[in-house]
């Protein structure tokens, strides 16, 4: 068994893939989002966002699978039992099988019937915008199949080559809506053959990889009824959560287009991409340790598990407050360098769509921690309903004449509430008082985000809108947070292990 320092740097290595890695993607998804904007035009790109995210309800099955298998593989790996590994990879591939054909069933009917009478599409774009749905289902079934095979990278801590992967999915990306500037057809369609085209090719990466250096792994005959039922039943009480997201995503971006048009979609997708840029560097620590969370619970190592759980919280939460202070700061000057064509109200969209992932991002480790021990009903249950109660409080807003900011102001709200209602939830489910949550993880940031945000608040106070001051900002609120963070957010260990694993990668360099 390892010890928990070199747990430790374990940890530390393959979140730096992992932060390499979405720095890379979240460059190539800047880039590909403001040529898509420049080739489509705002309407065109609300369209194509709007289409996706209908396409996005049917995969909610495989969500919900995902978090399973997940578990399972970690639980089988943690036992060392080969067989048992071999058997839940195989009963995952089978499910995931019939979850592509539940996916390409449902959307070519109920989906498809959505979007021809529920979606508020121009007339001169029904067409093309039927034919980029079509491929977007497929393309989606081939992100479905590539599940397990990811999850088995993640759980054998392979984080590398599922790095490597991620990075060329992003890089393909990019590349590909540079290849729309010679479409031979209307450009919707042409945008879905590519995303068809580009998740046909990372699955066929996931495959060969598997077929390479795991033969053993690949999909038989064999089948354990139990096994499966066990899953399935897990994943029930996830899907709850996960199909309640994407409704609330949906549901939201159909009010948006129904009450103020597509162009709105447009600007709510950009400030999402931001926001998904921003909120995937945290989860790069919860990616990290994960495995190693439900391997030292179902181990009997509890203490230790809590520990790294605490970690988790607050680290995750610095890496997301270091990006997001800064893009908060200084968003209209990155939109006018960014986007050839600027949404309606995507400065103020953004800014307050930053505060969703900062309000929000307790939910994930709190709802890892819960499927690590396999105790996710009442959790998922409360999750899903502080989702569901966004919809029609916005649907009223709207209704009684509230602007399009309220989409982002109501669910702002709405998890700033739910951080307390989380924390009494992790006391049930693990046992740790909310006192010691808040001791531990939430009055360190509180007090942290306070602190650090008035050095770089005061020069934007202070300084006209530049490039200069954009250049002054960003390295000053790095530095602000990150002298905070180690003087206040560490314990003395983890100030010594920092320092520790930086002298040790320094001198392997120079020597």
């Amino acid at each position: 068994m390892e010890n928990i320092e070199s747990t430790s740097t374990k940890i530390i290595k393959n979140t730096s893939f992992l932060y390499v890695q979405t720095c890379f993607s979240m460059i190539c998804g800047f880039l590909a989002t403001r040529e898509l904007l420049a080739i489509f035009g705002v309407e065109d790109f609300g369209i194509v966002n709007l289409i996706s995210s209908i396409v996005t309800l049917f995969t909610f099955l495989s969500g919900s699978m995902s978090t399973a298998v997940s578990r399972y593989i970690n639980v089988s790996l943690a036992c060392g039992s080969k067989s048992e590994l071999k058997e839940t990879f195989n009963i995952s591939l089978i499910i995931f099988a019939i979850i592509t054909l539940v996916l390409i069933s449902g959307s070519e009917t109920v989906g498809l019937y959505f979007i021809k009478n529920h979606v508020n599409l121009p007339s001169d774009k029904i067409s093309a915008s039927i034919v980029f749905y079509h491929f977007a289902v497929f393309g989606t079934a081939f992100r479905i199949l590539s599940i397990p095979y990811s999850a088995m990278l993640i759980a054998k801590e392979n984080i590398g080559l599922y790095s490597l992967i991620l990075g060329a999915d992003s890089l393909m990306k990019l590349a590909f809506v540079f290849l729309l500037y010679l479409s031979p057809i209307e450009n919707i369609e042409f945008y879905g053959v590519l995303q068809l085209l580009q998740s046909s090719i990372i699955f066929a990466c996931y495959f060969a990889h598997t077929q390479m250096h795991n033969p053993e792994l690949l999909i038989s005959r064999h089948w354990n009824t139990p096994k499966a039922l066990n899953i399935l039943v897990f994943s029930a009480f996830t899907m709850m959560s996960n199909i309640v997201e994407i409704l609330n995503n949906i549901a939201i971006n159909v009010m948006l287009n129904n009450f103020f048009g597509a162009m709105f979609n447009a600007t709510r997708a950009t400030a999402n991409q931001v926001m998904s840029a921003a909120a995937s560097l945290p989860s790069n620590v919860m990616t990290s340790t994960y495995p190693r969370i439900v391997s030292l619970w179902n181990t009997g190592q509890r203490k230790t598990c809590i520990n790294l759980f605490f970690k988790t919280e607050k680290f995750g939460f610095f890496i997301l407050y270091i990006i997001i202070l800064p893009l908060f700061l200084e968003v209209g000057e990155i939109l006018r360098i960014w986007l050839k064509t600027i949404p309606p109200d995507a400065e103020l969209f953004i800014r307050l769509t930053l505060l969703i992932p900062l309000l929000d991002y307790f939910n994930v480790p709190i709802r890892q921690m819960a499927q690590a021990i396999g105790k996710i009903k009442l959790y998922n249950t409360v999750n899903s309903l502080i989702i569901l109660l966004q919809i029609p409080i916005i649907y009223v807003a709207f209704k009684l004449g509230a602007q399009a900011e309220y989409s982002v102001i109501i669910p702002a709200i709405t998890y700033l509430a739910a951080i307390f209602i989380r924390s009494y939830l992790l006391k049930i489910l693990t046992g740790i008082k909310i006192y010691t949550f808040m001791r531990a993880v939430l009055f360190p940031i509180f007090i942290i985000c306070l602190l650090s945000a008035i050095p770089p608040a005061i020069l934007c106070i202070f300084m006209e809108d530049s490039i200069v001051r954009l250049f002054i900002v960003c390295p000053l609120s790095l530095v602000s947070c990150s002298v905070f963070i180690i003087a206040i957010g560490m314990t003395h260990t983890e100030r010594k292990l920092i320092f520790e694993t930086i002298s040790a990668r320094i001198r392997k360099t120079i020597g």
